[in-house]
């Protein structure tokens, strides 16, 4: 026994009596953490500044809350419709009271994104909201509505609003290739008219593979001649 106990390795101890072991764990602990409180205003600033931003960015690019909470009845109605048809009663006095009872601000931001969908929608609201109140006292909505401004009578605005509907959209990414949604949720063409990204990516696209030849036209001789040029003159 007593031969064990004096082979049995002794635990080294620090000048302070603090076993080496446990020592060298701390001042490892702390040299982390001195490295992450250097790091963490760099890790800071690129969240605040970059990560955030297009963070926030993204979800704006497929949010499409704006039409819903400025039309909340139309929406509702539009369930019912047959998307086809041009709309009953119940949907003309659901759009009514969504203008002329909503929030002039909200309304107002939602024709802009309306507007991308079918140009029109904006001004046809604007011009809507000064007369509904003067004009149109009691129903039926219609007929009155119509009246005031013939745009109530195309079923093709009605049917722009089935691009809305949801709270979530690709609708800006499809607008970028000159897609968009029909009443159905289908992806759709554009109009002729209205086609232009397309084009401006593929004009883009040619313009960089010019400059890009160009570059390497006029560099790489040169580069070759100044590698191959005798010592002396180099």
């Amino acid at each position: 026994m007593a031969t064990l106990e004096n082979t049995a390795p002794e635990t080294l101890l620090t000048a302070d009596g603090i076993p080496l072991k446990v020592s060298l764990g701390r001042s490892l602990r702390r040299s982390k953490l001195r490295g992450i409180l250097l790091v963490l205003p760099a890790l800071l600033f690129l969240i605040i500044i970059f990560v955030v931003p297009i963070f926030n960015l993204l979800s704006r690019s497929v949010d499409d809350t704006l039409v819903n909470r400025a039309l909340p009845r139309t929406f509702v109605a539009f369930e019912s419709w047959d998307r086809q048809s041009l709309p009953e009663e119940t949907m003309f006095e659901a759009i009514f009271l969504d203008i002329t009872t909503g929030e002039k601000y909200t309304v107002g931001k939602a024709t802009t994104r309306m507007n991308y969908e079918k140009p029109g929608w904006r001004s046809l609201i604007k011009k809507s909201g000064r007369k509904f109140k003067k004009k149109i006292k009691d129903p039926p909505y219609r007929d009155a509505m119509i009246k005031i401004d013939k745009r109530w009578g195309d079923v093709t605005f009605w049917q722009t609003l089935g691009a809305m509907k949801d709270p979530q959209t690709l609708g800006y990414f499809l607008n970028a290739v000159d897609r968009q949604y029909d009443a159905n949720k289908h992806v759709i063409m554009k109009e002729k008219e209205r086609r232009v990204y397309v084009m401006l990516w593929w004009r883009t696209l040619l313009l960089s593979l010019i400059v890009t030849v160009g570059c390497l036209a006029m560099a790489y001789p040169v580069a070759h001649l100044l590698a191959t040029l005798p010592l002396h003159y180099s």
